[in-house]
């Protein structure tokens, strides 16, 4: 580094000793013609009278109009014995084109320029440069046509070929010098913000990437290595840049600065100024050249704003601030004089035409010193975390040393009390398993005790019927009897009395059926449910024989119950658990689902799927909610609580169907919707009956 510095200290006094000595060697003079029409050609121009050209002096550059076309006449003359060779430097970037004319010729010898490719360049230089050759003792007038489009100045240098030799070298090295500190910078960073996995590195990257790029393009280096034929980006590449670069300094210095949590205002600000610089960017995109001027003075802005903030956090005092201000002092410096010297309104020097790449440089160093001053007081506060960390860690550790020992004095008190409890509640799960399992069986019981009620009630009516046909064939009989022995019996009164007879007889026969057949179905039912033994049967049988045991608790309820289950559904199971499902989700149709309703049906079904049977009971009742729904199949859980309903029905029917029946019990409801229970059991089960 500082074999970098001296370089660049004994270039700048090079240069500043070529900036007062170029015209001295050079025997050339300058005279120019601003053309306000812009439309002379040039065979009007060279006879021009003298007395209308004005001597050019390059120690005060004379103010031009924006858009003006002037005319240089270059009067060179060789008094030597040997050839001479002048360069004609432009240090202005923004001139739109030179043509270069010799005398008589109809055409210009060379056209550069902004507005054209590089590489028509006649001379590889940063700026715009012409070369012209002078035999010995020879002179010659060479016209050089500049179209201006910002700048309103020429910034024009007249070199021998030697000086210019030695200026553009000592020029290029502190270019590169600048560009290689930009590198390192750019790398070192990359580097360690990839090993500290830190987001704000890559915020300085993207500053000093444009902020290069700005400079690159501004010094006209860009033009010549990076994009030689990019016209557009030629115009305006370097305030693109300048714009980009502020965007990305701005999230940089609030991250950096900790703006948002300890100065939000100035947060703000800085946000305000990256909103002002997107603008620039439309604006440029979208208007061009005529917005030039304008957007230029964006940057300016910027910098103003970025100021106030930094002078702001620095009487705040928050960290860093001070690094943040040095670097904003450096680079205010060389951008101010350069964008006055752009804008033409400062004269040409190294000042001006370095000052950018100085300011640049001292504030990316500066930027990146504060990067490692805040890393420095990162790391300080972590080890300062620690170390309090490791301290509460340790009064931790004697605090739980001491209740560790207060524990095991305690679990040697609780030793014999959890021995004396496990033993009590052994004890008492033991007590409430056996309630549990009496509660099932008093459940089974219940629903059969009302099933024997129910047929019992059924059978009195065929019963009734008999009991009072037998009652009277038997007066008949003796009726009979009394008229034969008078002799009374008369024929038509013989074969009346038998066709009551026959009519009793019947009548008698078929309320014997009926009984017999309530009686066969209860026993089946009744048989099955109290043995739990395995048989095969059809379904749609033995859905029958459970609703004709129901009869007489479905006779008073308005809802029809329908079976359609088709025939054919053999099984091989467990009837007597099946039927007392069965008979649970009906009743629980019936007194949840259908309770106060004037209108409703129940409907059972089944289908075959593959090796399991799906049985479903279905109402058009109330429904139930989400909530009554998830607790459904829950030991106890009722929504008749204190009307008769125990809570266990569904919950014994959903424990019969995972275990005895191999399958599942599950329940769809929404609210006015009514309710579907959906039993799905093994067609043939495994299990021994």
């Amino acid at each position: 580094m500082p074999l970098t510095l001296a370089h660049w200290l004994r270039t700048v006094l090079l240069l500043l000793a070529c900036y007062g000595a170029s015209l001295a060697h050079a025997q050339v003079n300058v005279r120019y013609w601003v053309d306000s029409s812009g439309q002379t050609s040039f065979a009007a121009v060279q006879n021009l009278p003298g007395e209308q050209l004005q001597h050019y002096d390059p120690q005060q550059q004379p103010p031009f109009a924006q858009h003006a076309i002037v005319w240089l006449r270059f009067d060179m003359r060789n008094e030597t014995t040997h050839d001479q060779r002048w360069v004609f430097e432009f240090r202005n970037l923004r001139i739109a084109e030179l043509q270069v004319f010799e005398p008589g010729a109809d055409a210009p010898r060379e056209r550069f320029g902004l507005r054209h490719p590089t590489q028509l360049q006649p001379l590889p230089h940063r700026f715009y440069a012409v070369g012209q050759h002078l035999g010995p003792h020879s002179d010659m007038a060479l016209w050089i046509r500049v179209a201006h489009t910002t700048r309103t100045d020429l910034s024009l240098w007249v070199w021998t070929q030697e000086d210019f030799a030695r200026y553009q070298l000592d020029d290029q090295s502190i270019q590169f010098a600048y560009f290689g500190l930009g590198l390192g910078i750019l790398v070192f960073n990359a580097l360690l913000g990839i090993a500290l996995r830190d987001r704000l590195y890559a915020l300085y990257i993207g500053f000093v990437v444009f902020i290069v790029l700005n400079v690159a393009a501004t010094s006209g280096l860009g033009r010549i290595y990076l994009w030689p034929d990019a016209l557009w980006w030629l115009r305006f590449g370097n305030l693109i840049c300048g714009l980009a670069a502020t965007v990305f300094l701005s999230a940089f210095l609030v991250r950096l600065m900790n703006l948002r949590t300890d100065a939000p205002a100035m947060a703000r600000l800085m946000d305000l100024n990256q909103a002002l610089q997107f603008a620039g960017l439309l604006t440029l995109l979208v208007v061009g050249e005529p917005a030039y001027r304008w957007v230029l003075l964006l940057p300016i802005a910027s910098v103003v704003l970025a100021l106030v903030v930094t002078l702001t956090t620095v009487w705040l005092r928050l960290p860093g601030s001070h690094f943040v201000l040095l670097a904003f002092g450096a680079l205010i410096m060389g951008t101010v004089w350069n964008i006055l010297w752009s804008f033409g309104l400062l004269p040409d020097s190294v000042m001006a035409r370095y000052g950018v790449q100085i300011g640049s440089a001292a504030e990316m160093l500066l930027l990146s010193l504060s990067l490692a001053d805040r890393f420095v007081r990162l790391h300080r506060a972590k080890l300062a975390a620690e170390s309090e960390a490791r301290r509460a860690h340790e009064d931790a550790l004697q605090a739980e040393r001491r209740r560790v020992e207060a524990l095991l004095e305690s679990e040697r008190q609780l030793e014999s009390r959890v021995a004396d409890r496990t033993t009590e509640l052994q004890t008492a799960l033991s007590t409430l398993k056996s309630t549990q399992e009496d509660l099932v069986q008093a459940e089974k019981l219940s629903a059969l005790g009302a099933m024997v009620a129910g047929v019992s009630h059924e059978l009195n009516t065929p019963l009734g019927v008999i009991v009072t046909a037998s009652s009277t064939l038997s007066e008949m009989t003796a009726s009979l009897e009394a008229d034969f022995s008078t002799g009374q019996l008369t024929r038509s009164r013989a074969q009346a009395a038998l066709h009551e007879v026959r009519d009793g007889s019947e009548l008698i026969h078929r309320s014997a059926e009926k009984a017999a057949e309530l009686v066969r179905s209860f026993k089946q039912v009744a048989v099955d449910q109290v043995s739990e033994r395995k048989r095969s049967f059809d379904l749609r049988q033995v859905v029958d024989e459970n609703l004709v045991a129901l009869r007489a608790s479905l006779k008073c309820e308005p809802w029809p119950v329908t079976n359609g289950v088709p025939d054919g559904l053999d099984c091989d199971s467990f009837p007597g658990p099946l039927g007392q499902i069965l008979t649970n989700l009906v009743m629980n149709a019936i007194h949840h689902g259908l309770s106060d309703r004037p209108l409703g049906q129940i409907e059972i079904g089944a289908r075959s799927e593959g090796s399991m049977l799906v049985l479903w009971v279905r109402d058009n009742g109330r429904g139930m909610d989400e909530r009554t729904l998830a607790r459904v199949f829950e030991p106890f859980f009722t929504t008749r609580l204190g009307k008769g309903g125990s809570g266990l029905g569904l919950s014994v029917s959903h424990r019969i169907a995972t275990t005895l029946l191999q399958g599942d019990l599950r329940a769809e409801s929404e609210p006015g919707q009514g309710s579907t229970f959906t039993l799905r059991f093994a067609r043939h089960s495994t299990l021994a009956g």
